[in-house]
């Protein structure tokens, strides 16, 4: 079958338990400081690279059809929040 969701609707259904995969999403310094992402400022899109989930298509996916580059970003909460530097940047990940 088929569902009536537009590609960001079908996003807002995806959830990963940031308790389940804290040591993926905190980054070299395991406090969300430095996050190895796949980031088009362009899109305003991140993409947190998560081992063994694909993470190697998806980087070329974003880099070939939304020219992201590979970079390190906070991604800790304040950095969300209006005025922050990731304000208005939507922050996507697989899990397998």
């Amino acid at each position: 079958g088929t569902l009536s969701l537009t590609h960001a609707q079908t996003l807002q259904h995806c959830f990963a338990d940031p308790n389940v995969y804290i040591k993926h999403v905190q980054g070299n310094r395991n406090d969300g400081s430095n996050v190895p992402v796949s980031y088009s400022s362009k899109h305003k899109l991140a993409y947190v690279m998560l081992p063994k989930s694909g993470s190697s298509t998806a980087r070329y996916m974003l880099k070939d059809k939304f020219h992201a580059s590979e970079t390190s970003l906070n991604l800790q909460p304040g950095s969300f929040r209006k005025g922050g530097h990731m304000a208005g940047v939507e922050v996507i990940s697989f899990v397998r």
